[in-house]
């Protein structure tokens, strides 16, 4: 009964379910609160790859690969050129692409008064009221009907759970929960979107869905530094600086969004290039971030977008900033107590962070190239979604 863009990965026509719009602006907010997204050694530049597999990649043995490309390429030899991976590459060879700019992204407004309400829902607790307010998390049943249709196919749940005021069900729906009554049975009088995918067959359709409230938990009126603490997994007991740190998670997603608008409508070509190898022993996933790699550095090569070492210099100061010196010393004595003293400042920072030189080269230049995407994204309108990242303790 939620509004849902298309969505090729998970297409559930009958699903009563978050908006994709709506889950950059709650689930994802929710996500991050509960996912061990912020405040752990899975440092915030490789955000744009949340599945966080790329961090399991295993070092390379740094031995020159040779591979044949076909398509008449000149075969390339790699040696240790972690900066420039895909060095003298003609990607007219293995991929094709049309304009990357002004890509679609389905994305609305949000506001901190969003965030906070889905962050104070993870701390509501039972109370005594009996009526549905504003902001209660509550536990309902619900059966929809439409006239001319009868019962609706897939509207009917048990035990479906809401934080009401949250924007997570078609319009009209959240609103007409509150003054609700434990117990009570009562129906919710709405009319389906104009553009509903899930079933087109219910577009502009009016339907009466019978509900009955079970359970209404209280979210706290203010959040204790405690909880923001809580929240954050650790990373913060400011709640502006939280709300800034949540903002800048849910912008990431719309962005890598916007990389994969483009990524999908790839052609690739034959094989991929030797230095897309780094990924071979997973597999299939591995075939899938290689592929990434390439529309990456193709992407960074038309434009002319290098990372250097200073780029990678200053990210890994990033890193120090966020962890803090005392526990950067820690982990560091604890790598030279377990790999020698013989390692050097970055290979310390880089064992830190997860990741050889060349993956974490490679996070940048996703970063940088899925930016980059963003800031020409647009939304069905053809106007610009791009929004700043905040400043936070994180940056």
């Amino acid at each position: 009964m939620a509004q849902q863009k298309k969505n090729t990965n998970q297409k559930n026509k009958n699903s009563v379910t978050v908006s994709r719009k709506r889950i950059v602006i709650i689930a994802v907010a929710v996500a991050v609160v509960l996912a061990l997204l912020i405040g752990s050694v899975v440092y915030i530049l490789v955000q744009w790859q949340p599945w966080a597999n790329q961090l399991d990649v295993g070092p390379t043995n740094g031995a020159p690969h040779h591979h044949d490309h076909g398509h008449g390429a000149q075969q390339q030899i790699l040696g240790d050129n972690d900066f420039d991976p895909f060095a003298g590459v003609d990607f007219s060879h293995y991929v094709e692409f049309g304009e990357w700019r002004g890509v679609v992204v389905d994305m609305e407004s949000f506001d901190d008064e969003q965030l906070l309400m889905a962050v104070r829902a993870n701390f509501a607790e039972p109370t005594d009221r009996t009526v549905v307010q504003h902001g209660d998390v509550v536990t309902f049943d619900f059966d929809g009907y439409a006239e001319g249709l009868g019962r609706l196919d897939g509207m009917a749940f048990e035990g479906a759970d809401i934080t009401v005021g949250s924007g997570t069900f078609i319009p009209g729906f959240e609103e007409q929960m509150i003054g609700a009554v434990i117990g009570r049975t009562f129906d919710i009088r709405v009319t389906f979107p104009d553009d509903y995918p899930q079933n087109p067959d219910l577009e502009g359709v009016d339907a009466v869905f019978t509900t009955v409230v079970h359970e209404i938990l209280a979210p706290p009126a203010q959040l204790t530094e405690e909880q923001v603490f809580m929240a954050s997994e650790g990373a913060t007991t400011d709640l502006d600086d939280f709300l800034g740190i949540m903002f800048n998670q849910i912008r990431d997603m719309a962005a890598m969004q916007a990389f994969h608008e483009v990524f999908d409508n790839v052609n690739f070509i034959g094989n991929l290039p030797a230095a897309a190898n780094i990924y071979e022993h997973m597999g299939e996933r591995g075939v899938f971030f290689a592929q990434e790699d390439v529309v990456v550095f193709a992407i960074a090569t038309q434009e002319g977008i290098v990372i250097t070492p200073d780029d990678v210099n200053e990210e890994l100061e990033r890193f120090r900033r966020v962890e803090g010196e005392e526990s950067i010393a820690e982990m560091m004595a604890e790598i030279r107590q377990a790999e020698g003293d013989d390692l050097t400042e970055e290979e310390l920072m880089l064992i830190m962070v997860g990741q050889t030189r060349a993956e974490f080269v490679r996070s940048l230049m996703f970063a940088r190239i899925g930016e980059l995407i963003f800031r020409y994204a647009v939304d069905s309108d053809g106007n610009s979604v791009y929004i700043e990242a905040r400043e936070t303790s994180r940056s």
